[in-house]
């Protein structure tokens, strides 16, 4: 009897031991949620929420989607570093098939939050890689002057844009047309705005009927260290020196205090804010 128990005992500790076949990195690896935006022929947007899971090298963005009003298809997989204490990133690839006859005007972005956010001095740079896939008949990517194949945008605005039209490109037979672009280097270097929600990319473009263009895009954002924020304080958060704190207020810009909060010690104004109510950073006593 006592052998059988012994027995039921190891069987029992068995089955606790095996795994359940989900992936570990699954549970709990939605991480952020971003927006894709679609215009087409000037329209409305159409907005999508995507959501980005833990990737080795970051957040991954991947996704494919049909989109029946607009009569294309929409593709992407980016790779994204959020946080500008590193250095942030958005790499990756963002096609349109038309699937409709004729020429047709598209507009799509991507944005991403950050955390934390650049009150000042931000940098940006980073290359795009515009290909066109054309079908028998050849086919054409253009725009007129005044607008951009590509944007790195900073809070919803254009910071800085690549390929400006007049800009066309294509062929009148099967295959595919390229052309590549860069800012910024040493990536990145071009100073750019604040960031007081998140950055990303515009493309925006004509695009013969039948055919499909890819983006190959890697941005990159940094800044100085004493130019960061938290996106939220639910309790004392410091970044940057351990003997300082600073006092943030999202309508106005950022105050730096001693650790004794005994005065001003210089002020920073903030060109991104985006909400008045003040948020209030205390200090940190202790290790």
């Amino acid at each position: 009897m006592l052998a059988v128990l012994m027995v039921l005992m190891v069987i029992v500790e068995v089955a606790v031991a095996m795994p359940t076949g989900r992936e570990p990195e699954r549970e709990g690896a939605v991480s952020i949620r971003g927006a894709l935006e679609l215009r087409t022929q000037g329209g409305p947007p159409l907005i999508i929420q995507i959501t980005g899971l833990r990737h080795e090298e970051g957040i991954r963005f991947v996704g494919s989607r049909r989109i029946d009003d607009a009569d294309c298809t929409v593709e992407y997989d980016w790779i994204a570093d959020l946080d500008p204490r590193g250095g942030a990133r958005l790499t990756g690839t963002a096609s349109v098939v038309n699937h409709a006859p004729l020429k047709r005007q598209f507009d799509l972005r991507v944005r991403l939050p950050l955390d934390p956010l650049v009150t000042e001095g931000t940098r940006i740079g980073g290359t795009v890689r515009v290909t066109l896939v054309m079908d028998d008949d050849g086919g054409r990517v253009d725009l007129p002057a005044g607008d951009s194949l590509w944007a790195a945008m900073i809070d919803g605005q254009p910071a800085k844009t690549l390929h400006r039209g007049p800009f066309a490109m294509g062929g009148g037979a099967e295959g595919t047309s390229s052309a590549d672009a860069s800012f910024g280097a040493p990536y990145p270097s071009y100073e750019s705005s604040a960031v007081s929600d998140g950055f990303g990319i515009r493309h925006r473009f004509r695009l013969s009927g039948g055919d499909e263009i890819r983006f190959r895009s890697d941005l990159k954002l940094a800044g100085d260290p004493e130019n960061f924020i938290r996106r939220r304080a639910s309790g004392p958060v410091r970044i940057g020196e351990r003997d300082s704190r600073i006092v943030i207020d999202l309508g106005g810009g950022s105050r730096q205090r001693d650790p004794r909060g005994a005065g001003v010690t210089r002020t920073r104004r903030s060109r991104g804010a985006s909400t008045s109510r003040p948020v209030r950073i205390e200090p940190v006593t202790g290790d």
